[in-house]
Formats: C-alpha cells, sequence, structure tokens
C-alpha cells in the first residue's frame, strides 16, 4: 500500500493502515521479521510453497508469530480459511522504493496493540514504529485481534467512515 500511494498521491488523499504499517524505503517487509521469524518464513516456502510462495499459515503458526486472532470464532476462522491464498514470497523480499513526496495524510488504526503501546514503541525509535512519528500521521483504536473485519466488522466499518 505504501509503493503504490507513492506512485500516485495526487489520487490519494489519505492512507489507512489497519494493524500494520509502513515499510520504510530501501526495506523489504521481510527484514521486519527477527531471523529466527525470517527463517520459518523461509523454510514455509521452500518445504510448503514450491520455493515461490508463503502458505497460508495455520492458527497455531499464526499464534506462535504473535498474531491476535481475539474475536475469530469458529465460523470466522472457517470462512478466513476457505478463502485465504498463498502469497508471493516476493512481495516479502522485494525492498520497497519509495519516488515520490507520498501521500500526506496518514492514519494507524491499531486492534491487536493498544495505542498506549504503539506510542511508547514509536517514542523509544522502535524500527517497526518509528516511520509512524514522522509528519502526518493521526492514529485510531479499535481493541479487538488482527482481523477486525471478520471479529467487528459494524465498529470497523464505522471507524473507516468516520476517517473518510
Amino acid at each position: 500500500m505504501t509503493g503504490a500511494a507513492d506512485r500516485v498521491p495526487e489520487r490519494i488523499a489519505k492512507v489507512v493502515y489497519l494493524d500494520s504499517g509502513p515499510v520504510a524505503d530501501g526495506m523489504a517487509y521481510l527484514e521486519m521479521s527477527p531471523p529466527e521469524g525470517q527463517a520459518a518464513l523461509r523454510a514455509a516456502v521452500t518445504e510448503r510453497g514450491d520455493g515461490w510462495r508463503l502458505p497460508v499459515p495455520s492458527w497455531a503458526e499464526l499464534e506462535a508469530q504473535g498474531a491476535s486472532l481475539e474475536g475469530l470464532g469458529d465460523a470466522e476462522r472457517a470462512h478466513m480459511r476457505a478463502h485465504a491464498t498463498d502469497q508471493p514470497f516476493a512481495t516479502y523480499t522485494t525492498p520497497l522504493k519509495l519516488t515520490g513526496p507520498g501521500v500526506t495524510e496518514k492514519v494507524l488504526v491499531t486492534c491487536s496493540f493498544p495505542l498506549a503501546q504503539v506510542r511508547e514503541l514509536i517514542a523509544r525509535g522502535h524500527p517497526w514504529f518509528a516511520p509512524l512519528a514522522g509528519p502526518g500521521w493521526s492514529f485510531a483504536e479499535l481493541p479487538t485481534g488482527h482481523w477486525p473485519m471478520f471479529s467487528v466488522p459494524g465498529p470497523l466499518a464505522q471507524t473507516l467512515d468516520e476517517l473518510a
């Protein structure tokens, strides 16, 4: 999303990151994971992804990676599993190259991290959160798990409507 918004900022008024954040210029998404996480992802691609795709992780793998599954019951999990698809691993390994000024108004909607914790990580200069200290950032909080479109679809729609 960051790269797409960078290419056509005149067509985008605001970028909303939903329980995620921007990858820094020159960085690959994979680099945001610790070395053991990177190794696990590479192993999954090699062992179960034909060497080029990242297989949809199991619920246990997601929990081990720290993904919050809060609010996902059996029905939501079944729906997600039925519609999930593997992802080309090059989307994780290709560094982002920003070329323009980007979009000036950016919002982070926190879900699986409390906003107070995100603000603390920004203040400490944590590499994942440091870019959020830049100009143009605002924040909203929607306490739930990492998939609010399944766990709290109504409140998510209301939050996005208010941000529009």
